[in-house]
């Protein structure tokens, strides 16, 4: 994303996707929320956040958001929005395999999608490529569920690892409650 990309991509949000007036994904409606905290191409001060945009024929028609945590050596996708006249067809896979790439060309150990429950697309996609559900957030966002109805919404978290099994400390059986072993138990079965 460059800084010329910044007015169209908060002009064409709203159009793409309109949950978007309300709640944690309401500021990338603003021009600011990108100067002060995107990546943008060739800017010298290196951030965080990077902002993806997806083109078609020299028009952007989407946009991802990225947001990599070096300490922990994670990415995590927070939103995506395409318009709606390219949602058929596989470009809608995009957003799962723009994030698996991401967090393979930065080395990350795991990469985090939080994907709505509102519909079952999403999920479908994440599962056919290797990312896990490894939670749901209750209540987590606003959205808007119908013309000036706003409600709060559950989000699906799903993660995929690249680290090594070597790399990974499992927690022991002690250290959890009986309802965290039980979902521990169910989320991540081990081989007999």
């Amino acid at each position: 994303m460059s800084k010329s990309d910044v007015p169209f991509v908060t002009r064409a949000l709203e159009q793409w996707y309109p949950d978007v007036v309300i709640g944690s994904e309401s500021h990338h409606l603003t021009e600011d929320f990108y100067y002060r905290n995107v990546q943008l191409a060739r800017a010298d001060e290196e951030r965080d956040t990077l902002g993806l945009v997806l083109r078609f024929e020299g028009t952007i028609v989407g946009l991802m958001m990225l947001t990599k945590d070096a300490q922990s050596q994670s990415v995590t996708s927070r939103m995506g929005a395409l318009a709606p006249e390219h949602r058929r067809g596989a470009v809608g896979f995009l957003g799962v395999l723009l994030l698996d790439a991401a967090a393979r060309a930065m080395g990350a150990g795991v990469a985090y999608s939080f994907v709505t429950m509102k519909t079952r697309h999403q999920q479908v996609i994440a599962e056919r490529y290797g990312f896990q559900i490894v939670g749901i957030m209750p209540a987590w966002d606003v959205d808007m569920i119908e013309p000036n109805r706003p409600k709060r919404v559950f989000e699906a978290i799903y993660a995929k690892v690249y680290a090594p099994r070597s790399e990974w400390h499992l927690p022991p059986p002690e250290a959890m409650t009986k309802r965290t072993r039980e979902l521990w138990n169910f989320l991540f079965p081990q081989p007999d």
